[in-house]
């Protein structure tokens, strides 16, 4: 079992829900919220900031990264284009893209489309990005400070 997986079980009985009666709050399909469950698929970043939303904790918890649920930091995340120059921006040595893309193990194409707003990234690269720069999915995604 995933700790996505767990923490996702884990809130829903805390919490006196069923995958449907979560589906519904959020707007999610619960077909994609048994995906979830059953490790088939990893949620959107879209779908992964409504699930952290709606139980009140990051992203990074859901995932098992962080131990504390209480998430108090919440910030709109803005357009990934800025965000990714940001994070580039936060480096001792104001690392090169190709550093970024290439230690991250993230596609150039895919990196570049980022940078020119033509595309959002997957989480699964979200995460491949924060494991790099050493830091929480919640932050390179802009939702904590």
């Amino acid at each position: 079992m995933s700790k996505l997986s767990e923490s996702l079980l884990e809130l829903l009985s805390e919490n006196g829900l069923n995958q449907k009666s979560l589906a519904a709050q959020i707007g999610i399909s619960e077909s994609r919220i048994t995906d979830y469950i059953r490790n088939e698929k990893l949620p959107t970043v879209e779908n992964a900031i409504k699930l952290a939303d709606y139980f009140h904790c990051s992203i990074d918890f859901l995932f098992g990264r962080k131990y504390e649920k209480d998430f108090k930091n919440v910030h709109v995340p803005e357009d990934f284009s800025k965000r990714i120059v940001y994070l580039k921006s936060l480096s001792n040595s104001k690392m090169m893209d190709k550093e970024i893309y290439e230690g991250a193990k993230i596609t150039k194409s895919c990196y570049y489309d980022w940078l020119k707003g033509r595309r959002q990234p997957s989480l699964d690269n979200v995460i491949k990005l924060a494991d790099f720069l050493g830091c929480s999915i919640d932050f390179v995604l802009g939702r904590e400070i």
